[in-house]
């Protein structure tokens, strides 16, 4: 904590988090199957949920805030670690799908729109556009500003 506001805190946590688990799927294997117990991770809600409440979130606000941007965080240290190194070879999702899809894609014609619109950018595009819309979306449910979220001009 820097005094900053709260969705680049949450941003700057969600960030670590998803490089820290996709980096380690051994990690990333035992939050998941519980190995790191809530004992574990008291000291380090009790601190978001301070500096949240510090923001003026309720202490419920504060822990569903923080649930999401795990949620996204989690999310990409998964795909990250099936990239790296699953039955996909370590090739890219959005590679990997378009393989299967094949080159005519006529039982895919959706997909096939997809791949016309995006090369499917690079994980961390995906996964800051994804963290973007949660936190926008906090922002507006606690009603204040969001475009500055969003990297816009109010």
């Amino acid at each position: 904590d820097r005094g900053q506001p709260w969705w680049e805190w949450l941003r700057e946590w969600a960030r670590h988090t998803a490089r820290s688990f996709g980096h380690d799927p051994g990690l990333l294997q035992k939050f998941i199957s519980g190995t790191i117990g809530v004992e574990q991770m008291v000291v380090t809600l009790e601190r978001v949920i301070d500096l949240l409440v510090r923001e003026g979130f309720r202490p419920a606000e504060a822990m569903d805030a923080f649930d999401a941007v795990m949620a996204v965080s989690i999310g990409a240290a998964v795909r990250q670690v099936r990239e790296q190194g699953g039955s996909d070879g370590g090739q890219a999702f959005h590679d990997a799908l378009k393989a299967a899809v094949g080159e005519d894609g006529e039982d895919y014609p959706r997909l096939i729109e997809y791949f016309g619109e995006t090369d499917g950018g690079s994980l961390d595009d995906g996964f800051e556009e994804n963290l973007t819309v949660v936190l926008v979306g906090i922002a507006v449910r606690r009603g204040e500003e969001w475009k500055r979220i969003a990297g816009e001009q109010p």
